[in-house]
């Protein structure tokens, strides 16, 4: 009973005794709730939010994807040719990556496919015979393309998906961020692909895990730049000696009493103006504040890792080079996997996703179509150089071929396929 008096006297104190869970949101200034602006600003306005979300854009989008339906090892048909080039001409991977890291930044993100099916964007998808059918790619924000009419029937295939979107443009920020019309109109589901990592739109955006991370980071940040601020401004402290009162002084420069303050706030301000003036004050003693700043770059690196973490980057992948030193090989190789991993568990499904409504449409002929993408845990030009050279040097070492010259080409990243040089002379004859 008494403790819970006290509690209630001096919670600041003995609150704990009564109630020993405390609302850390509170507490520490971090929101309670995330909404999508709140995500986005962060985005837009906080280097490490978009350092990671960049970072995952740039790796995982090191290179384009090829859609393939011949064999592997088999040069491209003209069909593939066909397609890779005019996706490339409407910059649609360019578009699609866009899309994806606006999915990491919200709960999903989206494409809007612009075909020349003479249909409307609320009509389902005719058949577009032919790839140059497909015209346009636009990705859009999470608060661009919302579903406005739901799968209801429990017996569908399709039951609790979307049945129509609403797209929005110009939807995103406040009304002086851009400008142009603003429409609403309404768009077919197989106009849109949604980017997330379940394909659905009830995902979560991933900077949500380290979003607290991310204030307390700015936090320290702009505490700090605020403290050096005040140092280099460093304004005096002014005191008056015994015997040397405020209507004297305003006597002794011709202005009334209430203006005093103002007076030497302009004395004040002309000296600090410039290194070559001086302060004067009559039978004023004036002192200069020693401030000292605590060295924020522990506390802040805390913060940039707790966020790192719950991204998976690696640190120095996030920052770039710390006092000299670059990822290490291994955090380079970390990342490539995580990339890889999220190529094969997300983006890749999206596009196969893409494939079968382009089938369906005619977009893309029958057959079987795959993704083929560069690994990136492949080696690098360099590796891959020094790797047939030690091949060609055991050939060498051993005094016989271990490995042939098919082997130590492929090693190198080069076809293996070339003519000898005897079948050459032969075909000149």
């Amino acid at each position: 009973m008494a403790q819970r008096t006290l509690a209630g006297m001096f919670p600041e104190h003995f609150g704990a005794l009564s109630n020993v869970k405390r609302v850390h949101a509170d507490e520490y200034g971090w929101p309670e709730r995330l909404t999508f602006p709140d995500l986005l600003r962060m985005y837009r306005r906080n280097g490490l939010a978009a350092a990671a979300v960049n970072a995952f854009k740039s790796k995982t989008w090191q290179d384009v994807p090829v859609l393939r339906v011949t064999d592997k090892d088999d040069d491209l048909s003209s069909t593939e040719e066909a397609v890779a080039d005019h996706l490339a001409r409407i910059r649609f991977w360019q578009q699609f990556a866009e899309a994806d890291a606006r999915s990491i930044v919200g709960d999903y993100g989206g494409l809007v496919l612009r075909f020349a099916d003479d249909k409307k964007m609320n009509e389902p998808l005719d058949k577009a015979l032919g790839i140059n059918k497909l015209f346009a790619a636009i990705p859009c924000w999470q608060h661009q393309l919302r579903p406005s009419e739901f799968d209801t029937n429990t017996e569908s295939e399709t039951y609790g998906e979307p049945t129509m979107w609403e797209y929005a443009e110009n939807a995103v920020g406040s009304d002086t961020t851009s400008a142009g019309p603003r429409r609403r109109f309404k768009v077919h589901p197989d106009r849109v692909l949604i980017l997330s990592r379940d394909g659905t739109i009830n995902d979560r955006s991933q900077l949500e895990a380290g979003y607290n991370a991310m204030l307390d980071a700015e936090k320290i940040s702009g505490a700090g730049a605020e403290g050096f601020f005040k140092t280099a401004k460093n304004a005096p402290v002014i005191s008056m000696e015994d015997g040397n009162g405020f209507e004297e002084m305003a006597r002794g420069m011709g202005i009334d009493p209430s203006e005093l303050t103002d007076k030497l706030n302009e004395v004040v301000k002309a000296w600090a103006s410039g290194f070559d003036a001086s302060l004067l004050l009559s039978k004023m003693k004036t002192e200069f504040p020693n401030i000292t700043l605590p060295q924020p770059e522990e506390f802040w690196n805390i913060c940039v890792m707790t966020f790192a973490a719950s991204m998976r980057i690696p640190f120095k992948v996030l920052i770039g080079m710390i006092t000299g030193e670059r990822a290490s090989t291994e955090d380079a190789k970390d990342w490539a996997r995580t990339n890889e991993a999220r190529r094969s568990g997300e983006i890749v499904p999206a596009i196969m996703t893409l494939i079968e409504r382009f089938q369906k449409a005619g977009t893309l002929p029958e057959g079987a179509w795959r993704v083929e993408w560069t690994s990136l845990l492949d080696d690098g030009p360099d590796a891959m150089m020094a790797r047939a050279k030690t091949m060609s040097e055991i050939n060498t070492s051993e005094a016989g071929e271990v490995f042939d010259v098919t082997e130590i080409r492929r090693a190198a990243g080069h076809p293996a396929g070339l003519p000898l040089n005897d079948e050459e002379d032969d075909d000149d004859e």
